[in-house]
């Protein structure tokens, strides 16, 4: 019975050419330090459609050295990465389906004051490092007038070569990206969309935001298992602190609200599809209230399909006031990057003071510090 059994997982694994690997990875995916357990994956196998248990423990079958552990299964000429967490739902891949469920946003503001090289980049290496890419239909667009879309477009697509660019010359904020999701919502309702967008790019900075950073590690390190919420007990928008306005305090539910603060989520095209058409506004923010809307709302509007992924201890906390979301956002960057001094002084250089003080010596005249060094020596 075991040689028989043996026997069928060997036909089954050569019609369908599946590898599996288990262990660690680098940065862009690619094997580290790694152990094949096609053997395992086979046996989860039933109609062409991997199911994987919610409580199954590849660290305690294949206890491997190294934080940052995946299960990567390569099928034909696609790749699915699952990391180690604890999911609400056993993991489904349907390996019969060319497509993929989920489109990504992203908008691109390009500064040239700023390192929108290293921004760029920075964000889309970081993504890829979480192992989403290759299961997503990727999308770009760049607002550009300064003519650096085509040095642009060659950066994105040495990363991510799938990616699917437009660009825009004139600045209006967000709204390119947001017009974009629109648009894929419309005719992809069936879809979940991630959207997120080129934080820091507009204040001119030569390094990525501790915000932009810490942003992108929370919000969609562990994308597996945020989306597998997304459609499921009314939810329909997942991100770090979905929130309610100004002129909402309190947080009442069916007044202004229902957006999710620094503009970085998920949500279904469902919802997506049902919000109104996005049209040019002076106002930068209202491309982040935008998400609260649904068609026929006067304001964006708190209800309950929201999920917040920060939790607050010892509140049931779902829904956060710009106050609160700065505040909590703080408490991230400095629990990410100050626990040691050398995660503490990346956060000191990229500070505005340093910032400030780095423009002004670089603005000195040049012989200025050899000229008073001279005065005071003789």
């Amino acid at each position: 019975m075991i040689s028989e059994s043996i026997n069928a997982n060997l036909q089954l694994n050569c019609r369908l050419n599946l590898t599996a690997l288990y262990g660690t990875f680098n940065n862009d995916m690619s094997s580290c330090s790694t152990v094949d357990i096609t053997t395992d994956i086979i046996e989860m196998v039933e109609n062409d459609t991997i199911v994987i248990p919610k409580s199954y423990d590849f660290n305690k079958r294949y206890p491997l050295k190294g934080s940052r552990k995946f299960l990567q299964i390569a099928h034909k000429n696609r790749i699915y990465n699952i990391t180690e967490d604890k999911y609400s739902d056993n993991i489904v891949i349907d390996l019969s389906s060319s497509e993929s469920e989920i489109s990504i946003i992203y908008n691109v503001f390009i500064d040239p004051l700023a390192n929108w090289r290293g921004i760029i980049a920075g964000q889309l290496l970081q993504l890829k490092s979480f192992g989403i890419v290759s299961e997503a239909d990727v999308f770009v667009h760049i607002t550009d007038s300064h003519k650096l879309s085509d040095e642009a477009v060659k950066l994105i697509k040495s990363i991510i070569p799938t990616a699917t660019i437009s660009i825009s010359t004139e600045n209006k904020f967000e709204y390119g990206g947001i017009k974009l999701v629109h648009s894929l919502a419309k005719l992809r309702p069936d879809r979940k969309y991630i959207y997120f967008h080129s934080k820091g790019m507009s204040h001119g900075l030569f390094s990525r935001s501790l915000v932009d950073i810490t942003l992108m590690t929370t919000t969609f390190s562990k994308w597996r298992k945020h989306i597998q919420h997304l459609g499921k007990n009314g939810v329909e928008k997942i991100g770090m602190f979905p929130g309610f306005g100004d002129e909402n305090p309190s947080g009442n539910l069916g007044k202004e609200g229902g957006f999710i603060w620094f503009n970085f989520w998920y949500a279904t095209g469902k919802y997506l599809s049902n919000c109104p058409e996005p049209h040019h506004n002076q106002d930068r923010y209202y491309y982040e209230k935008w998400l609260g809307f649904q068609n026929g709302d006067t304001i964006p509007t708190l209800r309950e399909d929201c999920r917040s992924i920060y939790k607050v201890k010892m509140m049931p906390t779902t829904f956060y006031s710009s106050q609160q979301a700065n505040h909590y956002m703080d408490r991230l960057i400095y629990k990410y990057n100050h626990s040691s001094l050398s995660k503490a002084l990346p956060y000191i250089i990229r500070s505005s003071l340093i910032f400030h003080l780095y423009l002004k010596m670089k603005n000195l005249p040049r012989n200025l510090h050899f000229r008073k060094r001279k005065k005071i020596i003789g």
